[in-house]
């Protein structure tokens, strides 16, 4: 914790995120500091929430002297926390951010530096995970998942329609499984969920599939490219086919379906089992019995996986509880037990 301390220090004086800090925290080599003490506010979302929730009775058992207080705080939490930090005021101690929107929050330079203290982490991530947490070599945000990408689908209702998971390598396979769906339950049960409101995130999966990106190397738009426009012709195909139950993701719509058989399947992240068992309560209890299979590859033999989400963990620069924050960030994030206490 010496070396966040210094970085506290800095903080305070407003150069938080863009000073050099390694002369003082070679400097802060003493003797070892005493456990870190305090009150934080951590900000988080749905079952990352509740995971976090999760681990707090272990990690105060390493930490007694730390009160963690855990606000599930839902819709608009990014929008209020870039406003907190442009603020100056009113930001928690620790807040989850998606990862892709993550850059953003550290080019505000509001921001705690964590490098000295987490770059010794660096191994334990993967190396696309941990260069996005980081600017000019200095780690602002820690990686706290990736999301590969399958399909989940209800067993039961399959089996029920006769459609065979394993029969579906493509999207064009995709597409005609669900047209047999929606035929044989008389249109009540629909592929997927999809509609106007949901479609970027769909496209984001698809272009990453495709191996496009929305922006080139220079930072400038890339869309009109093949890769993108492979991407779009799948999600035109999806939407025209007639196999989607069009509610708004994460809607009360959308979440109903995963009880009903409104919706036949869901091409997610592996994020998403946590919010089907959340939901239902039971994967394989009295109401649907789920799978899951690879997802539908653009082409015949091509890749038949994406990523889509993710989050980290970051430290605002104006937190007062810094040593604290970090002791829970690096507890939940790089540790083996954190890790099994939240699954």
């Amino acid at each position: 914790m010496r070396g966040l301390r210094a970085v506290g220090i800095l903080a305070a004086a407003g150069l938080a995120g863009c000073g050099r800090t390694g002369e003082v925290v070679g400097a802060a080599v003493a003797p070892g500091p005493p456990p870190a003490k305090g009150r934080i506010r951590v900000w988080s979302w749905n079952i990352a929430a509740k995971a976090l929730q999760r681990i707090v009775p272990d990690f105060n058992a390493r930490h007694p002297g730390i009160r963690v207080e855990v606000d599930m705080t839902g819709a608009n939490l990014q929008s209020r926390f870039l406003l907190s930090l442009a603020a100056g005021v009113g930001a928690p101690d620790v807040s989850q951010l998606q990862f892709t929107d993550a850059a953003k929050y550290v080019a505000t330079g509001r921001l705690a530096d964590l490098t000295p203290v987490a770059a010794r982490h660096a191994r334990s991530f993967p190396r696309s995970r941990w260069e996005g947490c980081t600017l000019n070599g200095r780690v602002y945000a820690i990686p706290w998942d990736i999301g590969p990408c399958a399909v989940y689908f209800k067993r039961d209702l399959f089996t029920r329609y006769g459609v065979d998971p394993e029969s579906i390598e493509t999207w064009d396979d995709y597409v005609e499984a669900g047209r047999r769906i929606v035929a044989a339950s008389g249109g009540r049960t629909r592929m997927l969920p999809l509609a106007s409101g949901s479609l970027a995130a769909f496209f984001e999966l698809l272009i990453q599939q495709s191996g496009g990106q929305i922006f080139d190397g220079e930072g400038r738009v890339a869309i009109d490219s093949p890769e993108c426009h492979e991407a779009l012709e799948v999600l035109r195909r999806l939407m025209a086919a007639g196999i989607c139950h069009r509610v708004t993701w994460w809607s009360q719509e959308f979440m109903a379906g995963l009880k009903d058989d409104t919706v036949a399947s869901y091409p997610l992240a592996v994020w998403f089992g946590g919010t089907i068992k959340d939901t239902v309560q039971d994967f394989a209890g009295k109401g649907h019995q789920w799978g899951v299979f690879r997802l539908p590859a653009i082409r015949q033999g091509g890749l038949r996986t994406s990523n889509l989400g993710g989050s980290v963990l970051v430290i605002p620069a104006q937190s007062r509880q810094r040593e604290a924050a970090w002791a829970f960030v690096e507890y939940a994030l790089c540790t083996v037990e954190g890790q099994i206490a939240q699954y």
